[in-house]
């Protein structure tokens, strides 16, 4: 099996849909479903889940 490529790529701005709850034994339990999350072609998650590695560049403040 070949190396992935990396690919430097924009980032996806779809979120990951994802749901809270809280237990009172354990705390904070989230469960996000990776497989429903939308993709824009050629996008950051699009990429990974084609099997490369996605590099994108992010503004954090």
């Amino acid at each position: 099996m070949p190396d992935p490529e990396v690919i430097w790529c924009p980032l996806d701005p779809k979120p990951l849909p994802l749901n809270y709850r809280h237990e009172e034994e354990t705390g904070l339990y989230y469960a996000g479903d990776y497989n429903l999350r939308g993709r824009t072609p050629k996008a950051d998650v699009d990429v990974c889940f084609n099997g490369n590695i996605a590099v994108s560049r992010v503004k954090l403040l």
